[in-house]
């Protein structure tokens, strides 16, 4: 029980206090990008989460069964890279499998265009920022599994967030100066100042 609730509670963590574009920037890029597409932040972010999860398992796989006791930590950011892109290839296989067999409504010709969506989800700042984080936390398993999944779904609600934001911004009668793009990092800024202040002025990782 007492695993159970360490891994939930490190997903919290990394859910609010610890989000992943408010608290440290990583994808804001693309979350600014999905406010403008509502209809691509769910299938996005679900992507982003199994890519943050599969590789943090996969990178304490590798450090503690290849690299454990080496001293090769200079390879750290290389072999982060290289368990994304392991994941990425499984992910495209996968998902190729799948419009093969036709288990999904999309046309096979649809492929090509959500293998590029599919590469986009996998190699951005939120995904290698948030595994590099992972990979120096020297946290045991479950709470590494805890802390990707929790990074995921806080991608996800920052999306939204952000995404709402934007749709009552453009409501707004603002100066031309600040419509759109200003108002909107104007806006993101604002709410990681809020979050800065909750959790202090120093990230525990």
């Amino acid at each position: 029980m007492s695993v159970v609730f360490d891994a939930f509670a490190i997903s919290i963590v990394a859910l609010f206090s610890e989000n992943i574009i408010f608290a440290r920037g990583f994808g804001v890029d693309e979350a600014i990008e999905l406010a403008y597409h509502r209809r691509r932040i769910v299938p996005f972010s679900l992507i982003v989460t199994w890519v943050m999860t599969m590789s943090a398992i996969e990178i304490y796989l590798v450090n503690t069964y290849l690299l454990k006791g080496q001293g090769l930590y200079y390879l750290q950011p290389l072999v982060t890279i290289g368990c994304i892109l392991v994941v990425y290839v499984l992910t495209l296989v996968g998902y190729f499998f799948i419009c093969k067999k036709g288990l999904l409504k999309q046309d096979r010709l649809m492929f090509p265009e959500n293998a590029k969506k599919i590469a986009r989800a996998t190699f951005n700042c939120a995904v290698v920022g948030t595994v590099l984080l992972t990979n120096t936390m020297h946290m045991e398993l479950r709470n590494l599994i805890g802390f990707a999944l929790g990074g995921g779904v806080g991608f996800l609600l920052a999306s939204l967030v952000i995404y709402e934001g934007k749709t009552q911004l453009d409501k707004m009668n603002l100066p031309k100066a600040f419509k759109g793009l200003p108002a909107l990092l104007l806006y993101i800024g604002i709410l990681s100042l809020a979050l800065y202040g909750l959790i202090g002025y120093q990230l525990p990782y």
